[in-house]
């Protein structure tokens, strides 16, 4: 009964749903308070941003979200069917030969790889990583 809710949403989360979740949480389970925001909005926090271009990369499809003032902008958002990680994979797969027991690691080459940081302190890091894959890139390499 004390404690604040905050729902992390997507940009085109129907209204209806919106209004349904919120009155289970106000009737239910009797929140205070409750907040809807945007995905993109909230990834700024971590951050400590309160305007940028977020792109979101998904499965199916890459999105540019602009953010301004800590307000989602989503008429303003654009979005490509051909850059999702579905496509990344794909073409990572045909360029370096890939068979279908190494595609976890593509999986983790994107997540480590797409990050980045604005404001890299000196101390930071980047951990290295050695990948099974670079075996089969050098293979290809050579010949």
């Amino acid at each position: 009964k004390e404690r604040r809710v905050e729902v992390c949403e997507e940009i085109h989360t129907p209204g209806i749903f919106r209004e349904a979740l919120a009155d289970v949480l106000f009737e239910r389970f009797h929140i205070p308070s409750l907040a809807f925001v945007y995905i993109p909005v909230v990834s700024l926090y971590p951050l400590r941003l309160s305007s940028s271009r977020v792109v979101d990369l998904g499965f199916g499809e890459a999105r540019v979200f602009p953010v301004y003032e800590g307000v989602g902008l989503p008429h303003a958002a654009a979005g490509s069917h051909a850059h999702g990680t579905h496509n990344i994979h794909k073409q990572l797969a045909e360029q370096l030969y890939v068979d279908k027991d190494q595609r976890r690691l593509l999986d983790d080459i994107i997540t480590r790889a797409c990050f980045v940081d604005p404001s890299p302190s000196p101390s930071d890091e980047v951990p290295s990583v050695a990948y099974p894959l670079s075996s089969i890139v050098g293979q290809q390499g050579e010949g």
